[in-house]
């Protein structure tokens, strides 16, 4: 279902990083791909149910979990 695609590789993303390992080295570049894959030219992300803010800020947040930024990506 599209209408949660950014929700659920948000989540999909915490899971990942937490299962690390081969969990994490498979999905992460698939996903990394897929999502550059959609990146509108200006840099943002669209979303037709919710909007292109939000489509971008959840495309940011999947994108920069190896960066271990934000509090509840640490391990």
């Amino acid at each position: 279902d599209m209408q949660h695609f950014y929700y659920g590789h948000y989540y999909a993303a915490l899971a990942a990083w937490h299962a690390g390992g081969e969990y994490w080295e498979q999905w992460y570049p698939a996903v990394r791909d897929l999502l550059l894959d959609q990146q509108n030219v200006d840099g943002s992300w669209s979303d037709h149910w919710i909007g292109r803010e939000y489509a971008t800020a959840m495309s940011l947040l999947v994108l920069q979990t190896p960066n271990n930024l934000l509090p509840i990506f640490e391990r």
